[in-house]
């Protein structure tokens, strides 16, 4: 926490004013709520790049050497810029294409440094998370909601890093998904429950006129 809380911090920061100053300047909306959300995303995305043995619980890989390290983490910015590209190109999501599609290329990168060293368990776990946020990226489209991802992607996370925890048997591991379901329900529900009070408010607001 000494060292990871003081690099996530300035990461975050950085990332969400480049990201409005950026949009700013390129787009003629100006949503500064998403974008400094989605700076503050590709900031926590940066940890990898910056500290890739920060990432050891997921990828069952600490590497020693310092060059090597620093190689990996210039391979995890390279499956991002990909990733950010594909968001940008091929998915049809409105507000959210590229940060999402960072995320997928981190993940995907994170599963070919564990398949680098024969991880083959957390190539799997981390194979479930990026098809999890496949399954929600349609879940989303489906809803209209648009505001799931990052919610789930922490939970996701959480329940993959349960996968690889000592100590753990296979009755406690199943309850991970469960939890990480019912958070993503309740997500939806705020959702669902936020649309109702906003007609409400706007069928009250026409009938005062």
């Amino acid at each position: 926490m000494r060292y990871d809380l003081f690099v996530l911090a300035p990461l975050c920061f950085f990332g969400c004013i480049a990201n409005v100053i950026y949009h700013s300047l390129h787009d003629h909306q100006h949503n500064i709520a998403r974008h400094c959300l989605d700076g503050v995303s590709f900031g926590l995305m940066m940890m990898p790049v910056l500290s890739i043995n920060g990432m050891g619980p997921w990828t069952g890989v600490f590497l020693l050497r310092p060059w090597v390290r620093r190689s990996w983490g210039l391979v995890m910015f390279f499956f991002m810029i990909i990733g950010a590209l594909f968001g940008c190109r091929v998915l049809v999501m409105s507000g959210h294409r590229s940060a999402q599609g960072a995320l997928w290329g981190l993940l995907v990168g994170l599963s070919f440094l564990s398949a680098t060293h024969q991880k083959w368990y957390h190539v799997a776990a981390l194979s479930c998370a990026l098809t999890f946020m496949i399954l929600v990226y349609f879940f989303m489209r489906h809803s209209g909601c648009w505001l799931l991802w990052r919610d789930s992607f922490v939970a996701v996370m959480g329940v993959s890093s349960q996968s690889v925890a000592p100590g753990w048997n296979w009755k406690q591991k199943l309850l991970g998904p469960l939890i990480g379901s019912m958070l993503l329900g309740g997500l939806l529900a705020m959702d669902m429950l936020h649309d109702v009070a906003h007609s409400v408010c706007d069928s009250m607001s026409g009938a005062s006129h």
